[in-house]
């Protein structure tokens, strides 16, 4: 499993869309617009596959993982 993240444009940092999804079913994925509420700046974001990341390997420090899931790696 893995999860897709995006760029926050605020931050620029990269950021967990906190949908967990395995690599067929990203590659499946249509270019249909989502919204999240980013955890990290507290703004709302619009983003599509085209500008999303799938990542298998999540980093330790949690960077790009929302709070909850940070603490639970730790």
């Amino acid at each position: 499993m893995g999860v897709i993240t995006i760029l926050c444009p605020r931050t620029g940092k990269q950021v967990s869309t906190g949908i967990e999804i395995n690599r067929d079913q990203f590659a499946r994925m249509r270019e249909t617009r989502f919204t999240m509420s980013c955890w990290l700046c507290g703004g709302e974001h619009v983003w599509s596959k085209r500008w999303a990341t799938f990542l298998e390997d999540i980093p330790g420090d949690g960077t790009i993982a929302p709070p909850e899931v940070a603490r639970e790696r730790a």
